[in-house]
């Protein structure tokens, strides 16, 4: 009811609707638990995530984050996502994090005109995460370039400091066992794909990773 005067509520108002239905849609085992919530609307709740990242005050940013999150991560939209990254990055072009978002989205979007000085500043950053990040995107670039050598070397990298790390972050370790599985398909080492793809589903069965997932795991498991 507080929409029209304070645009920020646009944001929660937005991600109740589109959530409260995309969740169970995903995970149908919460249905049920879900009748007592008031319906929600995804068209609906998407249209107003982007009002709030327009005329949010306080809100802006997290809305252009979490346009990203829904476009790449839940609608398997990467072309969709790209432009609320990019906003981010001119906006915000010092901020890591940011850096992250929108490598990510030019990668699920097979665009690897990503300037190396930024990947670069990732890799040599201080804090171990960047670092991981760094390597698993030089990774998963390298592999689109059919750099299959240099792909399996960021990806170990990657994984390495991941396990240094000693922090969850399932998202990134998905990607990391993905692109292995990848990589392991192109060298017709099927069980290893399997393997990995099956650890990247465990990791983060977020949508551009389940269905990529599921897709092969049906395929050669029926073979």
């Amino acid at each position: 009811e507080l929409m029209e005067k304070f645009p920020d509520f646009y944001f929660s108002t937005g991600l109740y609707n589109y959530y409260r239905e995309k969740f169970p849609e995903l995970h149908p085992f919460y249905k049920t638990f879900l009748w007592v919530f008031v319906n929600g609307d995804m068209e609906l709740g998407l249209e107003q995530v982007k009002l709030a990242s327009i005329e949010g005050v306080f809100m802006q940013r997290e809305a252009l984050i979490y346009l990203f999150h829904i476009y790449l991560r839940y609608e398997n939209r990467p072309d969709l996502a790209l432009p609320y990254t990019q906003i981010l990055i001119n906006r915000f072009p010092g901020n890591y994090r940011f850096k992250c978002l929108f490598i990510e989205s030019m990668v699920y979007n097979k665009n690897d005109s990503i300037p190396r000085a930024m990947i670069n500043s990732l890799i040599n950053h201080n804090d171990i995460f960047y670092q991981l990040a760094g390597n698993l995107f030089s990774g998963l670039i390298s592999e689109q370039q059919n750099k299959i050598e240099a792909a399996r070397y960021y990806l170990r990298i990657a994984l390495e400091k991941y396990e240094e790390m000693g922090r969850d972050d399932g998202h990134y370790l998905s990607m990391i066992y993905t692109g292995m599985a990848r990589i392991a398909l192109d060298q017709n080492d099927i069980e290893n794909a399997r393997k990995y793809y099956k650890l990247a589903l465990k990791a983060d069965p977020f949508v551009p990773v389940k269905t990529e997932a599921e897709d092969f795991l049906q395929f050669y498991d029926e073979g």
